[in-house]
């Protein structure tokens, strides 16, 4: 199962409402995800990811695989880099987000299959868990929505994400709902 909510962890935005929406993958295929690697940060993925990625460089030419060491260097420093929450222009991830869509959206355009999503370390839970970015056409083919969960947001851990909370976030459930289809959501009264 998969559980994916988005809110924004600024401060001033306490009292903004969200919904967590728990989707199930229908079709039980084994999602193949792009990992980010080369990031100095405790993350079972990652360090996984990382070992993968030396042992395919002892395998390439020495010029290539310096240049991909770099390359992914960089690039997992993005994905893991804190930023504060008082900067409202949203530079902070601009390398993150444009790979991000550059990556995602280059396996919809060539028709390819190899990856279904990109999974990175969360910077709001320091790392102790992953955030997932999906391919529209892997939701559309293999996902549903189970059910959504509209929550009011109270209080913001962002900066400070206490060990035993699964939630960079204190909320108050406002409503559910499991009835939804293409075109129609309803609530629970």
């Amino acid at each position: 199962k998969i559980i994916l909510f988005l809110f924004n962890p600024c401060p001033k935005h306490w009292g903004i409402y969200i919904i967590i929406s728990k989707w199930k993958n229908n079709t039980n295929k084994k999602f193949i995800s792009y990992p980010i690697s080369n990031a100095e940060i405790a993350n079972e993925g990652v360090t996984k990811a990382t070992e993968a990625f030396i042992k395919q460089k002892q395998k390439s030419h020495p010029l290539l695989a310096r240049l991909m060491e770099l390359h992914f260097t960089f690039l997992g420093s993005e994905y893991v880099k804190s930023v504060h929450g008082d900067n409202n222009k949203g530079y902070e991830y601009l390398y993150s987000a444009f790979y991000t869509d550059r990556i995602l959206d280059a396996f919809e355009q060539d028709g390819s299959d190899s990856f279904d999503c990109l999974l990175y370390p969360s910077v709001a839970s320091g790392h102790r868990f992953e955030n997932l970015a999906v391919t529209p056409k892997s939701v559309e083919e293999n996902l549903k929505i189970e059910c959504l969960t509209e929550y009011m947001v109270e209080e913001v851990y962002y900066d400070d994400f206490p060990d035993n909370k699964m939630m960079p976030a204190k909320l108050k459930k406002i409503g559910f709902s499991d009835w939804v289809d293409d075109i129609c959501i309803v609530w629970d009264e």
